[in-house]
């Protein structure tokens, strides 16, 4: 399994999960959105010779295009760079069909990043993404949940 997490995703030119690092990834645009897919580079070997072939991109509901009324202007960037993500998950759930790929959204975690909205605990959070993660097969592969097992709309 391998599970990652980033502010962003996938960026301009065609880089393919079962591509060798490019130059691509170098450009500005990619520069905060390229390490999940580097990292889903670097660790596919170890995927494929997994017993559960599991990738977990650990996004956020602000990715969400169904989340913009509720959101409103803020966090533009951090929205559009988790909608970006979510959309790397896609791609390589297309490029990758002997694969379970699935993107969470953590929840409201009360962390030192989001002390004023975080409105569960850390450890509910984990419990909720490991019953998760160890339960998907490929029929989940391409579903994007909350911690609590919810759909998030895209």
């Amino acid at each position: 399994m391998r599970v990652s997490t980033a502010p962003g995703s996938h960026s301009s030119g065609s880089i393919t999960i079962n591509d060798p690092p490019c130059a691509a990834l170098s450009s500005p645009p990619a520069a905060l959105s390229s390490p999940p897919a580097l990292l889903s580079q670097v660790l596919l070997p170890f995927v494929e010779k997994g017993e559960r072939k599991v990738i977990l991109h650990i996004s956020s509901t602000a990715g969400s295009m169904q989340s913009v009324p509720q959101i409103g202007v803020i966090y533009g960037s951090y929205s559009m760079s988790k909608a970006a993500y979510n959309m790397l998950a896609q791609k390589q759930r297309i490029e990758r069909p002997d694969l379970t790929i699935i993107t969470m959204c953590p929840g409201p975690v009360k962390t030192d990043m989001n002390p004023i909205d975080g409105q569960i605990e850390p450890e509910e959070s984990v419990q909720g993404i490991l019953r998760i993660v160890t339960s998907v097969n490929l029929g989940d592969s391409g579903k994007y949940l909350r911690y609590n097992g919810e759909v998030i709309p895209w």
